[in-house]
This record gives C-alpha cells, sequence and structure tokens, in this order.
C-alpha cells in the first residue's frame, strides 16, 4: 500500500489536481486517513478534498503505524494502486 502523508504533500497535491481540473475517478488516492479530534489546520485541508473520497477518522496510533514513524502530521492519502500500475 502507497501512501501520501503530511499536511504541506497533502494540499500541494490537491491545489495541482484542482489546477489541472483532474476527474474524481483519476485522483491518485482513494481514501483520506484523518486523526481522530483532527486540528483546525487539518479540518481545513479537508474542506480541499472532494465529497466523492472517503474520509476515515483512525487514532493517532493507527496513523504511526502506517507510516512507520514518519511524520504524517495526522493526515495520510492511501494511494490508489490499480491507477499507479497502468
Amino acid at each position: 500500500m502507497s501512501l501520501i502523508f503530511g499536511k504541506r504533500n497533502v494540499v500541494e497535491l490537491l491545489q495541482k489536481l484542482k489546477k489541472e481540473n483532474q476527474s474524481i475517478k483519476d485522483y491518485p488516492f482513494q481514501e483520506v486517513l484523518v486523526k481522530k479530534n483532527a486540528s483546525p489546520e487539518i479540518q481545513e485541508i479537508l474542506k480541499l478534498i472532494p465529497k466523492d473520497i472517503k474520509i476515515t477518522y483512525v487514532s493517532s496510533g493507527d496513523l504511526n503505524a502506517l507510516s512507520k514513524g514518519k511524520n504524517h502530521q495526522g493526515i495520510i492519502l492511501l494511494k490508489n494502486e490499480l491507477k499507479n500500475k497502468e
């Protein structure tokens, strides 16, 4: 499973996709994992996520396990494996 994590990385990707006018079906991620009780900054980032993308709230421990100790900053995008293989 491939991940994109960190507030800046997520925002930059979302801005790029919007600028390129990408269709949601072409987005390179399928789900957003967010730390429960997310900060106001992350709540603002979530407003950039299209409504058709699943947002799941998980514990900080779950995010730590997925990111293998790297600084996820409370948000992780799960990359769409099928899109990456095409």
